[in-house]
C-alpha cells in the first residue's frame, strides 16, 4: 500500500511540471515550520500518548524553476501517556516539484526518503534509540511574500518510527506545518 502512495506521489509530481515565473534557478533556500502531528500505532492499554507539536528546519536547493531538493530535519515535543513519553525525530531527503498558478501562488509536491528515529522512555528507564529508513510524501502550497520570503502550508507522511515490541504494532506520522523559506 505505501508504494502505491509513493508511486502516485511521484506521479502527481510529475504532472505538475511547468515553466514557473520567478526565476529561482540556482539558488538555494532555508526554512522553518511549526506544525502538529499526528501518530498512528501509539495506543497502549492505559490509553493513547498525545500528539506533540513539532518544529522542521529545511535546506533546499532550486535545480531549476520546477524542480528542487530538500533536506529537512523535525523535531517533535514529547508525546506522553502517564508515566511514559516518546521522542521521535525524522531527517529527509525529498525531490520537490513545484506547479506556478499565478506570480504569487505555487502548489508542490514532495516525495523521497526518511531517516526517522523512536525513543521511549518511563520514569525509571529509557529505552536503546531505534531508527527506520522509508519513505516519506508530502504536499502543499506557498504564497510568494517577496522575491526571496515565501509562506507555506504543507502536508507530509513520514511513515515508520519504530515497532512495539510486545504488540508489532507500528508507530507512524503525519504531519501539517506552517513556515516560511528564504531564497538567496
Amino acid at each position: 500500500m505505501l508504494v502505491k502512495k509513493i508511486i502516485l506521489g511521484v506521479a502527481v509530481c510529475l504532472a505538475l511540471v511547468n515553466n514557473a515565473t520567478a526565476e529561482t534557478t540556482g539558488k538555494s533556500y532555508i526554512g522553518f515550520d511549526l506544525g502538529a502531528s499526528r501518530l498512528g500505532g501509539v495506543t497502549a492499554p492505559a490509553g493513547t500518548y498525545s500528539d506533540p507539536g513539532i518544529s522542521t528546519l529545511t535546506g533546499g536547493y532550486n535545480f531549476n524553476d520546477t524542480w528542487a531538493g530538500e533536506l529537512s530535519y523535525t523535531n517533535f515535543g514529547d508525546s506522553v501517556l502517564s508515566i511514559a513519553k516518546i521522542k521521535l525525530t525524522s531527517l529527509r531527503l525529498v525531490a520537490v516539484g513545484k506547479y506556478t498558478i499565478n506570480d504569487k501562488v505555487d502548489l508542490f509536491g514532495k516525495a523521497g526518503l526518511a531517516h526517522n528515529t523512536a525513543q521511549i522512555s518511563i520514569r525509571w528507564a529509557t529505552s536503546p534509540e531505534v531508527s527506520e529508513d522509508t519513505a516519506t510524501i508530502g504536499f502543499g502550497g506557498q504564497y510568494h511574500l517577496t522575491p526571496q520570503v515565501n509562506l507555506r502550508a504543507q502536508y507530509d507522511y513520514l511513515g515508520k518510527f519504530a515497532t512495539w515490541t510486545s504488540t508489532g504494532v507500528d508507530i507512524t506520522a503525519s504531519i501539517i506545518s506552517l513556515g516560511a523559506t528564504y531564497t538567496f
